[in-house]
C-alpha cells in the first residue's frame, strides 16, 4: 500500500488514495471478435483489503492459483481436466468469486455512496462501428487508446467527486496495449498538462496471477465481452456480474460520431507514439 515517495502531504491532511485496476477483454480484431471491453476496479486501502482476504480465501477453498476466466472457462491451463477442473466445478468456483464482487462493490445513487466498497467500470467499444467511424475520422487513434483514457477519467471522476480521492495509482495486467497509451498521455508534456495526470502518482503494469483485482476485472470484462458476442448470458454468474453497479459507457456509431474532434485534434497534435491499428 506504500505511495510514491516523491509525494507531500500537507499537514493535518489525510491523503486519500484510489488504487485502480484495469484488465481487457478481447483483440480489437473484428474479423474474430465484435467488441474489447476494459473493466477496471477502483476502492480506498479498507475495502480492497476486505476485497483481497475474501477472494484469497476463495481461491486456496476451491484449490485454485488465481482465476483466469478463459481459461477456466475452456478447462486450458491450470483449470484443464488432467488438474481435476471440470465444468461444474469451474462454474461453481466463478460463482463464489461473483459472490465476493457482489458483497465488496460500491454502490451509487446519483452523486452520493449508498454502500462503500469498490467500484467497477467498463469501457466497450464495437469494432465495426469503430471502424467506420475511423474511416471517416482516422485521428480517432485506436480501440485501445479509446478504452484507455475514457476507463481512467472514469476512475478519476469518480475517484475525486464522489470519494474525495486526491491521489491515484494505476495497475494494468500485463502484456495489453492499453497500458502503453496510458504511459505515452504521462510521458508526454503536453499531455501532462492536463490536470488529470497530476493526481496519478503511479502507472505499472502487474501479473495479473499475482493481483486479485486484477482478476476480478477479467472476469467482468470477460462478462461483458461475452454477453456482446453472444447476445445473451451463458452462465448464472455472468447475469449476475452483469447486475452489478457500475459506471461505463459503450462506443457505438452515433456516439464515436458525436466525438469531440477539437479535442481529437488537440490530441493529434502531440504526435503520441504510432501503436498497432485495429484490424
Amino acid at each position: 500500500m506504500e505511495l510514491s515517495p516523491l509525494m507531500t502531504v500537507p499537514r493535518n491532511h489525510l491523503l486519500m488514495v484510489l488504487k485502480c485496476y484495469f484488465d481487457g477483454g478481447n483483440e480489437a480484431d473484428s474479423q474474430q471478435y465484435s467488441v474489447v471491453t476494459l473493466a477496471a476496479f477502483s476502492g480506498t486501502v479498507s475495502p480492497w483489503e476486505k476485497f483481497e482476504i475474501a477472494w484469497n480465501k476463495n481461491l486456496k477453498a476451491h484449490g485454485a492459483p488465481y482465476l483466469h476466466t478463459t481459461d477456466a472457462v475452456g478447462l486450458t491451463g491450470v483449470f484443464s481436466k488432467r488438474n481435476g477442473w471440470t465444468e461444474t466445478k469451474v462454474e461453481k468456483f466463478i460463482a463464489d468469486c461473483v459472490g465476493i464482487i457482489e458483497r465488496c462493490a460500491a454502490v451509487k445513487a446519483g452523486r452520493k455512496i449508498v454502500k462503500n466498497g469498490i467500484r467497477p467500470v467498463t469501457i466497450t467499444v464495437i469494432l465495426s462501428d469503430f471502424k467506420k467511424a475511423l474511416e471517416e475520422n482516422p485521428k480517432l487513434m485506436t480501440v485501445e487508446h479509446l478504452c484507455a483514457t475514457q476507463c481512467v477519467p472514469t476512475c478519476v471522476l469518480y475517484g475525486r467527486l464522489i470519494m474525495g480521492a486526491d491521489q491515484f495509482q494505476l495497475f494494468f495486467d500485463q502484456g495489453e496495449p492499453f497500458y502503453g497509451h496510458i504511459h505515452d498521455r504521462m510521458t508526454n508534456k503536453k499531455s501532462r498538462a492536463d490536470t488529470l495526470w497530476k493526481h496519478v502518482v503511479h502507472a505499472g503494469e502487474s501479473n495479473m496471477r499475482n493481483v486479485p483485482a486484477l482478476q476480478a476485472a477479467d472476469v467482468l470484462a470477460w462478462s461483458v465481452n461475452h454477453y456482446f458476442e453472444e447476445n445473451r448470458a451463458r452462465y448464472n454468474w455472468q447475469s449476475r456480474i452483469l447486475g452489478v453497479d457500475r459506471d461505463g459507457e459503450v462506443f457505438n456509431l452515433d456516439y464515436l460520431r458525436q466525438a469531440n474532434r477539437e479535442a481529437i485534434e488537440r490530441v493529434a497534435s502531440w504526435k503520441l507514439p504510432r501503436r498497432r491499428p485495429n484490424r
